[in-house]
């Protein structure tokens, strides 16, 4: 276990590699600072933290996912000039805010140190970083991967098979959402036109009412089964 002297917080050994790669990362690019960006591609890089095993989750579309993020990183941010830099080297005032946010999630979520996933939470939450460009360009937002803290997912790799479940039914969710919502527009119009307004919008309110209990109903039973499968806590 690894603790930052500032802030006296535990970082996993997982958390601590991230943002050695992210070191790594920024020499590489010949650059003379860490910034968000290079603590995403360290995630990345590292690749067996929850961290970047929500991300593979998210952006299954894309074949290689650090080739991804590299390319659209390169796209925002220049290489420096050809001096390498050798050494530890500083972090950015956004990138500071990152850690200083990852530590925020960890102690709200009462966990015992920083883990990879609480990295994640901090790049997207410093949203005006690269490191949140890039993943928000990738269509990677912050609410959606709260979902999964709010699961309490452990960075145990025993656990990350299970994040596909989640995923599943976190779509299933969006999809009956969706379904949902296209059943009420339909009713709205419906109910707007013919001499029997008032009746079929009675019954619409009707309809809709029992809609929002099965959907509740079914979001219920989904986190139901979910915790059944993950009781533990961060």
């Amino acid at each position: 276990m690894y603790y930052d002297k500032i802030s006296g917080r535990k970082f996993t050994d997982r958390s601590r590699k991230v943002l050695q790669l992210a070191n790594q990362e920024a020499q590489r690019l010949n650059h003379e600072y860490i910034g968000s960006e290079h603590i995403l591609l360290g995630l990345v890089k590292e690749g067996g933290g929850i961290g970047c095993k929500i991300l593979d989750i998210e952006l299954k579309h894309f074949k290689s996912l650090i080739g991804e993020i590299r390319s659209e990183i390169e796209k925002l941010v220049q290489k420096g000039p050809d001096i390498v830099i050798m050494g530890k080297l500083p972090f950015t005032p956004r990138a500071k805010k990152v850690i200083e946010y990852a530590e925020d999630t960890a102690r709200t979520r009462k966990a015992d140190a920083v883990n990879t996933f609480h990295l994640l939470i901090g790049i997207l939450r410093e949203n005006e970083g690269v490191g949140a460009r890039v993943l928000n360009n990738l269509g990677v937002g912050i609410v959606g991967i709260e979902l999964y803290g709010d699961l309490k997912i452990l960075d145990q790799e025993e656990k990350i098979d299970q994040i596909a479940v989640i995923r599943a039914r976190k779509e299933e969710i969006d999809a009956r959402k969706k379904i949902d919502q296209n059943t009420e527009s339909s009713l709205r119009i419906l109910a707007g036109s013919g001499s029997r307004k008032k009746e079929i919008e009675l019954d619409s309110i009707r309809i809709l009412s029992r809609i929002k209990e099965i959907v509740e109903k079914h979001e219920r039973d989904c986190l139901s089964e979910i915790r059944e499968i993950l009781p533990d806590e961060l």
